[in-house]
């Protein structure tokens, strides 16, 4: 099972953001798409996840058009969880977490339901949040919260803009922990939109690097990854550093401009 995105064009007007862009998400796998702010990685997880409609290209899922799945139906496709996320109903965390079951249900939650809900919301670790309103939480506990659904929701493909970019350290770690987690037990892909690289290398199993709405470059996280392709699409020079936990990114630059 693949979701594949073919010749994307996509844009705001005549602002053209992404020019010619494919890629693949295959199952089991986890695809970070980096870049530097303007880049177009919002706009690209936008338009997978049927927010925007592509100007032109096609985006396929398993081998389906995704403009020819309903949104019920789409919702068991893909679980999307956005940069951004503003409440709008006063609900409980329980409840807001819960509803990730909607696509499968009817009128009302199963044991099944409720038991799956309550999985995911030990595994996001946010069992004391349950009985608060969304509308009280921090950034972090939300983003938590959001994550926690869209793993309820049981997803062929888990596509997260940024979801660790209001966490803590551990939190970082943990959320791409699970996500690895439930894409190696459900066999789901995930398409992760990241700002850390050195998250990105060690969680990822390909990435996409996009420079000015185009694919820079895309493979294995190692070998993407480089000095040589931070400073032509980061504009920064670095080195990468083996440490005791593989391969990390350090960035030379500092304010004393000293160089690697």
């Amino acid at each position: 099972m693949t979701l594949e995105i073919m010749n994307l064009v996509q844009g705001y007007g005549s602002n053209i953001v992404l020019d010619d862009v494919s890629l693949t998400i295959p199952s089991g796998k986890m695809v970070s798409v980096l870049g530097p702010n303007g880049s177009g990685k919002s706009t690209l997880i936008k338009t997978i996840c049927k927010v925007m409609e592509p100007k032109s290209g096609t985006i396929f899922a398993d081998g389906r058009n995704i403009t020819d799945i309903d949104g019920k139906e789409f919702a068991t496709v893909v679980g999307y969880v956005p940069q951004k996320y503003i409440p709008v109903d006063y609900v409980q965390v329980f409840d807001a977490i819960l509803m990730g079951r909607a696509p499968y249900t009817g009128w009302s939650y199963s044991k099944e339901d409720f038991r799956i809900a309550s999985e995911a919301i030990e595994l996001m670790g946010v069992q004391n949040l349950i009985e608060k309103n969304v509308h009280d939480l921090s950034g972090g506990q939300l983003q938590k919260v959001i994550l926690a659904r869209a793993i309820t929701q049981q997803p062929q493909y888990y596509i997260l803009d940024e979801p660790t970019s209001a966490l803590d350290l551990r939190n970082q770690l943990n959320t791409l922990r699970t996500m690895k987690m439930m894409m190696s037990s459900c066999n789901a892909g995930v398409l992760v939109a990241l700002h850390d690289l050195n998250l990105a290398i060690h969680f990822s199993d390909e990435v996409v690097m996009l420079k000015d709405g185009h694919v820079y470059a895309d493979g294995p996280a190692e070998e993407v990854i480089t000095e040589q392709s931070i400073k032509d699409v980061y504009g920064v020079d670095s080195e990468i550093v083996e440490g005791r936990g593989g391969k990390y990114v350090h960035i030379c630059e500092d304010f004393d401009n000293i160089q690697c």
